[in-house]
C-alpha cells in the first residue's frame, strides 16, 4: 500500500533526542558522550535536542532521514549547568547550499546532503561542549555513526557506549577528534589540543599513530589495492586487452599502456586502443582532459568510481564520443568514472552516435554547459524514422546534474535519446535547478525522438522552475513510434508528450504511464503541471494509470493544436490530490485543455480516480475535469470516481467547439460547488447517472483507501479494468467499487 501524505512524512520527526549522562570529575563511571569527549558525562536524568546547522539558510520546512540519503552530520551543544546554548566557529568546506538543519527549539529546516568539516570546540566557562558525528546508511532502515551512535529511520532515541570518565590529571592524553588529541598540563588543570601529525589519527588514550588498513570502509586508500582489498577498490581487471591511464602516466608510445607503463590522458588511450574486447581502466585520479576522446567500437571504459575522475577542458564537443558512420554493433560500457565539466567551462561529456549495445552505467555526469549525455540513432530528417534503429542500449545507475541549458540549440536534456529501440534507463538521479531564471534545461529529451520500444523506470527527475520563465520538463517525447513505457519514477517537472505525432506501430500503446509519484512536495504559489499531451498532427493510445498527482495546479493537460488528432486516451486508477497552488491565483483543474481550437479528440476515458483539491487560500479549484471545447470532441466517459472540493466537478471551459456523446455515470462528488458546470461548449447526447452525493468515507485524510460504511463499496460499474491502484483484483465483492482502491476487509 502506498502512502500518499505529504503531511505525515513530515511530522514524524522534526527533532533528535540525544540522550546522555552529564559529565563531572565526581562521576567515575557513566555513559561518555563519545570517544571524541571520553572525560565528559552526564546524568542520565538529562535530555537536550540534538540539531544540525548550516548558514544561509531560512527555509522552514522539516524531514526525517530517508532511505535514499547517504550521508547525514550532526552535531549541537550540550550545557550541563544551564547555561544559554550559544554560537561557535564552524569552517566547511565542499559546502552544497541548502543543508537540512535542526536548530535549538522547534524550528527545523530542509538541506540537501553535503560534506562539512567544522572545528570541535569546548567553552569551558559556561561548560558547553560540541559533539561532531558522520552518519551513513547501511542498510534500508538503518544508520551507522561513528564512534558508537546509532540511528535506526523513524526512531528519534539515541544511545551512546558506555566508558570511564575521563579527568584531568597530570599529563593525561585524549582524543578529541580523528586527527586532534588533547593533553591534560602538567599541574592537571587545563587540557591543551594538538593536532596529530599529517598522515596519523587519534586512537586510543589520545596517541596519533598511521593508520592501519581498513578493508571494507568503502575506501580505497593508504594502499590498498583492488587485489588487497576489492570491496574499497573495485575488481581488478585482467591485464589481457586491459590498458590504464594513470596521474603519473605518459602519454607516449615508447609506453605500452601496461598497470606497470601507463599513459596519462583518456584521449591518448582512445587514439592507441583499438583491439575488440579492450578495456581502457581509469585508476584513481583527477585527469585533466584538452583532447576528444573518441572510442572504437567493442572498447569499453572502467574507472574505480567516484574517484576517477574526468575533468573536460573541451568547450565545443563532446568529451567522450562513440561514433559510427551507420548503426554499428559497439558491445561496449562506460562506467565507474565521474565527469565533471569544470563549471559549466566544457561542452557536453559524453555522446553515442549510432551504436548499439552500449551500457553506460554507475557513472556520474556534473556541470556541463550544453548537454549531458546523449544517445543518437539515425538521423534522416525530421519525422522520419530510420531505417535502422539503434538496439538495446542501457542507461542505469548513474548520477547526471546540472548539465542541460534552456533555450540554448532547443533547450537540451541531461539525457537525450533518440533514433532507438529496446533501450532501457533505469535507477539514474537527474537533477536540473541549479542556473536560475530561464536556464535550466531538461531532464530528458528525446530531440528528434522516433523511439519504440523504450522503457524509463525508477529514475528519480527533479527540474524544478519556480520563475515560470520556461518550460520545466522533466521528460520531453517527440514523434514516439510506440511502446514508450515510463513508470516507477519520481518526477518534479512536465512529462511532455509531444511531437508532430505518436503512434503505438506494434506496440499496445504509444505511451504507457504508470506508478508514478508526480510532483513537488509542497504546494507552490507558482503554476505547476504533470503531463502535457500534444501534437501537430496525430497522436493515439495514451493509457495513463496507478500515478500519484500531488501539489500540482493542471495534473493532466492536452495541448490541442489546431491541426491535432487525439484518440483513445485513457486515464484511469490515479490520485489526484492537494490539487491547486498557494495564493497564485492559478485555475486548478485535474484535467483541462489548451488555448488552441479546430482539433478533433475521440475515446477519452476517466475511470476509477480520486480528485482531491487542496483547501487553502488562492488553490482556486474550478474543475476536476475540464471536457476540451474549442474542437471537436466525441465519446467522453467519466466513469466511477471520487470528485471533491472543486467548484464544479465536470465542466467545459472553452467554447467554440462541439462535444457529443458524453457518459457520466456512479461517480461520487462531494464538497463540490457543483456537479456539472456547462460554463464552456455545452455538450448533447449527454448522460448521467447513479451519481452519490456524499462523503466516501475514506481511511483518513490523505489516505484514500476506504471506510467499512462507505458508499463506494459495490458502486461502481464494470469499465474492464481488472487491477486497482494496489494492485489487487477488481472486483472484491459483487460489484468494482468507486475510486482508485477497492475495498478489502
Amino acid at each position: 500500500m502506498k502512502d500518499f501524505s505529504v503531511t505525515v512524512v513530515f511530522l514524524i520527526v522534526t527533532l533528535f533526542v540525544i540522550v546522555a549522562i552529564v559529565f563531572s570529575p565526581n562521576v567515575n563511571v557513566g555513559f561518555a558522550v563519545s570517544s571524541l569527549y571520553p572525560g565528559y558525562a552526564l546524568p542520565l536524568s538529562y535530555v537536550v535536542n540534538s540539531f544540525l546547522v548550516f548558514p544561509n539558510v531560512s527555509s522552514t520546512i522539516s524531514r526525517v532521514f530517508d532511505v535514499s540519503d547517504t550521508v547525514i552530520y550532526r552535531y549541537g551543544y550540550v550545557s550541563y549547568d544551564g547555561q544559554p546554548w550559544t554560537p561557535f566557529t564552524l569552517t566547511t568546506s565542499n559546502v552544497v547550499s541548502g543543508d537540512w538543519i535542526y536548530t535549538k527549539g522547534t524550528a527545523s529546516i530542509s538541506f540537501t546532503l553535503a560534506q562539512l568539516r567544522m572545528s570541535l570546540s569546548r567553552n569551558v566557562s559556561n561548560n558547553t561542549f560540541v559533539v561532531v558525528y558522520s552518519c551513513s546508511r547501511t542498510t534500508s532502515n538503518a544508520w551507522d555513526c561513528h564512534d558508537g551512535w546509532q540511528i535506526t529511520k523513524f526512531d528519534a532515541m539515541i544511545t551512546v557506549p558506555t566508558s570511564p570518565a575521563l579527568v584531568c590529571t597530570p599529563n593525561v592524553k585524549g582524543c578529541l577528534s580523528t586527527t586532534v588529541f588533547r593533553q591534560c598540563n602538567s599541574v592537571g588543570s587545563t587540557w591543551v589540543n594538538n593536532n596529530c601529525p599529517t598522515g596519523q589519527t587519534c586512537s586510543g588514550a589520545g596517541i596519533c599513530s598511521t593508520p592501519a588498513l581498513v578493508c571494507g570502509d568503502g575506501v580505497c586508500n593508504n594502499g590498498e589495492t583492488c587485489s588487497s582489498c576489492p570491496g574499497d577498490c573495485g575488481t581488478c581487471v585482467s591485464s589481457l586487452n586491459t590498458f590504464y591511464i594513470d596521474p603519473n602516466g605518459v602519454d607516449s608510445s615508447s609506453r605500452s599502456g601496461s598497470v606497470s607503463l601507463p599513459w596519462k590522458t583518456l584521449a591518448y588511450a582512445c587514439s592507441q586502443v583499438k583491439t575488440s574486447g579492450s578495456v581502457i581502466h581509469v585508476n584513481q585520479g583527477t585527469y585533466t582532459e584538452t583532447q576528444q576522446c573518441v572510442l572504437a567500437p567493442r572498447v569499453s571504459i572502467e574507472g574505480v568510481g567516484a574517484s576517477s575522475v574526468i575533468k573536460s577542458a573541451i568547450t565545443s564537443a563532446p568529451t567522450i564520443y562513440l561514433y559510427s558512420s551507420s548503426v554499428t554493433n559497439g558491445n561496449q560500457h562506460i562506467s565507474g568514472i565521474k565527469m565533471d565539466g569544470n563549471n559549466l567551462a566544457a561542452y557536453e561529456p559524453l555522446v553515442i552516435d549510432k551504436r548499439s549495445n552500449v551500457e553506460v552505467h554507475d557513472c556520474a555526469f556534473i556541470n556541463f554547459y550544453f548537454s549531458g549525455v546523449s544517445f543518437y540513432g539515425e538521423d534522416l530528417g525530421d519525422d522520419v524514422p530510420p531505417n535502422d534503429f539503434c538496439l538495446n542500449n542501457t542507461f542505469y545507475n548513474n548520477m547526471i546534474t546540472n548539465c542541460a541549458s534552456f533555450n540554448v540549440e532547443g533547450s537540451p536534456g541531461n539525457l537525450q535519446i533518440d533514433g532507438q529501440q529496446g533501450m532501457r534507463v533505469y535507477n539514474n538521479v537527474i537533477t536540473q535547478t541549479a542556473r536560475g531564471a530561464g536556464a535550466d534545461g531538461f531532464g530528458l529529451k528525446c530531440v528528434q525522438g522516433l523511439n519504440k520500444d523504450l522503457k524509463i523506470y525508477n529514475n528519480t527527475i527533479t527540474i524544478d522552475n519556480d520563475d515560470e520563465t520556461q518550460f520545466d520538463f522533466a521528460m520531453e517525447f517527440w514523434d514516439s513510434l510506440g511502446g514508450i513505457e515510463i513508470y516507477d519514477n519520481r518526477i518534479q517537472g512536465v512529462v511532455d508528450l509531444a511531437g508532430h505525432f505518436g503512434r503505438k506501430g506494434s506496440y499496445p500503446y504509444t505511451y504507457s504511464v504508470h506508478d508514478n509519484i508526480l510532483g513537488p512536495d509542497v504546494l507552490k504559489t507558482t503554476s505547476r503541471h504533470g503531463i502535457y499531451i500534444e501534437n501537430t498532427n496525430d497522436l493515439s493510445d495514451i493509457y495513463i494509470y496507478n500515478n500519484m498527482f500531488q501539489n500540482l495546479n493542471n495534473p493532466i493537460k492536452i495541448e490541442t493544436w489546431s491541426t491535432a488528432s487525439f484518440s483513445n486516451i485513457q486515464i484511469y486508477y490515479n490520485v489526484f490530490y492537494n490539487i491547486g497552488t498557494v495564493g497564485g491565483g492559478w485555475n486548478t483543474n485535474g484535467f483541462c485543455e489548451g488555448y488552441q481550437s479546430g482539433y478533433t479528440l475521440d475515446n477519452l476515458k476517466f475511470y476509477n480516480n480520486v480528485f482531491i483539491a487542496a483547501i487553502v487560500a488562492g488553490a482556486n479549484p474550478n474543475s476536476a475535469i475540464q471536457i476540451p471545447g474549442k474542437g471537436t470532441t466525441t465519446n467522453v466517459e467519466i466513469k466511477n470516481n471520487i470528485i471533491m472540493n472543486f467548484n464544479s466537478a465536470i465542466s467545459t471551459g472553452y467554447s467554440g467547439g462541439t462535444i457529443k456523446g458524453v457518459i457520466i455515470a456512479n461517480n461520487i462528488f462531494y464538497n463540490n460547488g457543483a456537479t456539472i458546470s456547462w460554463a464552456g461548449t455545452v455538450p448533447t447526447s449527454v448522460s448521467e447517472s447513479n451519481t452519490i452525493i456524499s462523503n466516501p468515507s475514506f481511511t483518513s485524510p490523505t489516505d484514500f483507501h476506504l471506510n467499512p460504511s462507505s458508499p463506494a463499496i459495490n458502486a461502481g460499474i464494470n469499465v474492464g479494468l481488472t487491477s486497482d491502484y494496489d494492485g489487487y483484483s477488481v472486483p472484491y465483492g459483487i460489484a468494482p467499487d468507486i475510486g482508485a482502491y477497492e475495498y478489502r476487509p
